[in-house]
């Protein structure tokens, strides 16, 4: 047997340490991030703000109005509208919008289609005195990086992007979650930078003091602590395409393309441990966007050509689907018409349904209290008549506040009044 010094055994003992806690960190070394710049000037800004009070029709679905319970129970108004960033001369496109809790902001993130590696963010306020209006207030733009999610709270920023530096993608992934410091509504010029496992990080999420990351195809949830220095967990799932928690649940929305069906994966907040696993129709476009939001004990899952799911999130009953409006009848592309997201507050449901638009529904109780076992049945009121058509990317929804990711068309906002 061979014999070893004394000395080499405690060096490969503690190489062995060293291997087992290289997991719990993560290096953000070696990155010169020269590739965004920040934008505080909101007057700047401001120059792709336009200020409406227009009032927004719902178009009812139906030919026969007999099948209606009644009309709306309330009303839209646009009140903005706001052009979509040029960057490096190429007109970005909006993909999703996030509304921090019950606060007055929200942010917007931007990428663009093909090869090329751009993005931006807005960051934006909501007031409602003197009256109802919306505030670009800062941004960044990104001449190295897609921006395809984000998260926005009181003092900081995080962004799911995917990027060709070679600088982050040295290990071979295409993935990178950004966190940038905000004091009041200026965006602070200190980004932090981590690699992330997957082809193209598609969803962002923060809880708890973590931060929470789906990346696509061939990666799936990735857990950071909110100042993405050290890395809590990852678990290996498919094709993830978008993550939410509630106070003890992570709910990971999965698509597979090859089985032509989507996944609900029930985590356990504590220790990731798997509580449920649900299938359902649809999310299986390739490199589509799909949502899921926990409301109470429900999950609300934008589909894809399946339409928009309501699952029960402890049993997986299939208690309704809002079905995705009939592109022939429409004279459009089918494969431009699929739920891409939806987002509720209340009864109220918006759903983003591609080129067909943004259709609104409206459920029997407030979906937030929803517990299992509760009767629940919902309504397709119709479709929202915007006067200029724009393909819809993302919904969000909040505090009777509705903003529309409208791709090229730039950000929509609209108040919601009489409910």
């Amino acid at each position: 047997m061979t014999q070893y010094p004394y000395s080499s055994f405690l060096l490969s003992i503690f190489l062995i340490i060293l291997l087992l806690f290289a997991g719990c960190s993560v290096n953000n070394d070696g990155f010169d991030d020269t590739g965004y710049s920040i934008e505080n000037n909101e007057s700047q800004l401001q120059v792709r703000l336009t200020e409406t009070d227009q009032e927004i029709t719902i178009q009812s679905t139906s030919e026969q109005a007999a099948k209606r319970v009644g009309p709306p129970s309330f009303t839209l108004n646009l009140i903005a509208e706001i052009d979509a960033p040029v960057v490096n001369g190429v007109i970005t496109q909006a993909t999703m919008v996030d509304i921090f809790g019950n606060s007055a902001r929200a942010a917007v993130s931007y990428n663009v289609q093909g090869s090329d590696y751009i993005g931006a963010i807005d960051a934006i306020q909501v007031t409602s005195s003197p009256r109802n209006a919306i505030r670009v207030r800062s941004g960044i733009q990104f001449t190295n990086a897609k921006s395809n999610a984000l998260y926005m709270d009181g003092n900081q920023l995080w962004i799911a992007q995917a990027t060709n530096d070679p600088s982050i993608t040295l290990d071979g992934t295409n993935s990178v979650a950004r966190k940038f410091g905000v004091s009041g509504f200026s965006i602070n010029d200190n980004p932090v930078h981590v690699s992330v496992q997957g082809f193209a990080a598609n969803s962002i999420h923060k809880s708890d003091g973590s931060i929470y990351i789906t990346s696509g195809s061939n990666a799936g949830l990735t857990i950071l602590n909110q100042d993405l220095t050290e890395q809590i967990d990852f678990v290996p799932i498919p094709h993830a395409r978008w993550v939410d928690t509630d106070d003890s649940r992570i709910v990971v929305l999965s698509g597979n393309p090859n089985t032509g069906s989507g996944t609900l994966h029930v985590l356990d907040k504590s220790d990731r441990s798997v509580l449920h696993e649900y299938p359902f129709s649809g999310a299986d476009t390739p490199e589509a966007k799909n949502t899921v939001e926990i409301k109470g004990d429900l999950a609300v899952v934008a589909a894809g050509q399946s339409g928009t799911h309501l699952i029960d999130l402890n049993n997986g009953e299939l208690l309704a689907t809002i079905p995705v409006p009939d592109a022939d009848a429409l004279e459009l592309n089918p494969n431009a018409v699929e739920s891409n997201a939806a987002s509720a507050d209340e009864e109220i449901i918006f759903i983003s349904n591609g080129e067909a638009g943004v259709y609104v529904a409206e459920a029997s109780r407030d979906l937030n209290l929803y517990s299992t076992g509760d009767q629940l049945s919902v309504e397709l009121l119709g479709y929202l008549k915007f006067d200029d058509f724009q393909s819809a990317n993302h919904v969000a929804y909040r505090n009777k506040t509705l903003f529309v990711a409208a791709g090229l068309g730039g950000v929509k906002a609209v108040k919601l009044s009489g409910k």
